[in-house]
């Protein structure tokens, strides 16, 4: 059974945007020429940035209003994390961490409910 945790946080509707956590800061870009999505993390204790959905592993792609993405984990104990986000809306969205060592099986670590912030 996956845990869910409500979090509040602003959501941006732009071409750029940026979300910062206390563990690190990431920023969107989309690229109109190549109509793709260019995901990057910084890793605010290692000071260093992390491509999130990198082209070699698939980029970053739109699945029935859903957004997926799998990164290489520079942080955690498995190998890597596709993240899903569904339940896109103005004022939510839904956070899906999956978790794999060979790419084939994939299991479900972390469910997060984001909210917009009403500040």
């Amino acid at each position: 059974m996956s845990s869910v945790k409500p979090i509040p946080m602003r959501l941006r509707h732009s071409p750029k945007s940026r979300f910062s956590s206390a563990n690190g800061d990431v920023s969107n870009t989309y690229d109109a020429a190549k109509q793709t999505w260019k995901m990057k993390w910084l890793n605010a204790l290692a000071g260093t940035w992390i491509d999130l959905g990198p082209e070699e592993l698939g980029g970053v792609h739109f699945d029935r209003g859903s957004i997926v993405y799998v990164f290489k984990e520079p942080v955690a104990a498995h190998a890597y994390t596709r993240a899903t986000y569904t339940n896109i809306s103005e004022a939510h969205f839904t956070w899906r961490g999956e978790k794999s060592e060979d790419w084939n099986t994939w299991s479900e670590f972390m469910v997060v409910e984001a909210y917009r912030s009403m500040e």
